[in-house]
C-alpha cells in the first residue's frame, strides 16, 4: 500500500509546470490528436514504449525521435495543429497527470472502504494490519475536496469539465 501511495505521489509531484491555462478548445484539439496518434501507431505497428511516469509522453517521444517512425508521428501531429512534438508531449503529460489525479480523487472513497474491509480479514497478521492502517492514514491526508491537490487549479477545473472527452480519447 505504501508503495502505491509513494508511486502516485511521485507521479503527481513531477507534473509539468503549466505556462498557459488549459482551455476546452485546447483539450478538444488534443483529444483529436491523441486519437489520431494512437490510430497511426496501431496502423503502423509503432509501440513507443511509454512506461508509467510523470513524463511518459515526453520520454516516449524522445525515444521515438531515434527511429524512422518519428517523421510519420510528427506528420500526424502537424495535421492536428502541433508543430512541436515535444510541446505536444508536455501537454499530454500535463493532461494525463491531471486526469489521473482526478481519477484518484474520485476513487478515494472506494479505496478507503476497501482498506477498511481488509482490516476485518481474520487471516491478516499484525504487521499486515499495521501496513493497512498506515495506508489509511496516508489517504486521510489527501483531501479530495481541495482544488487542486497538486495540479494547477485552472488545469484541474478544465480537465474535470472535459473528463469525458479525455477519457474517451484515452480509451477509458
Amino acid at each position: 500500500m505504501r508503495l502505491i501511495a509513494l508511486a502516485f505521489a511521485a507521479f503527481l509531484l513531477a507534473l509539468p509546470a503549466s505556462a498557459e491555462p488549459l482551455t476546452d478548445e485546447g483539450i478538444a484539439q488534443w483529444a483529436e490528436s491523441y486519437t489520431a496518434v494512437m490510430d497511426w501507431a496501431d496502423a503502423n505497428k509503432v509501440n513507443p514504449g511509454a512506461e508509467p511516469r510523470a513524463d511518459m509522453f515526453r520520454h516516449a517521444i524522445l525515444g521515438l525521435q531515434k527511429t524512422p517512425d518519428y517523421e510519420g508521428f510528427s506528420a500526424v501531429l502537424a495535421d492536428h495543429g502541433y508543430s512541436d512534438p515535444l510541446a505536444w508531449a508536455d501537454l499530454s503529460d500535463r493532461i494525463a497527470g491531471t486526469y489521473s489525479e482526478l481519477a484518484f480523487a474520485a476513487a478515494l472513497p472506494q479505496l478507503e472502504q476497501y482498506l477498511q474491509d481488509m482490516l476485518q480479514d481474520p487471516h491478516l497478521t499484525e504487521p499486515e494490519r499495521q501496513e493497512i492502517l498506515v495506508g489509511l492514514e496516508e489517504l486521510e491526508e489527501y483531501d479530495p475536496n481541495m482544488t487542486p491537490y497538486l495540479a494547477d487549479p485552472e488545469d484541474w477545473a478544465t480537465v474535470k469539465r472535459n473528463g469525458a472527452i479525455i477519457g474517451k480519447a484515452m480509451g477509458y
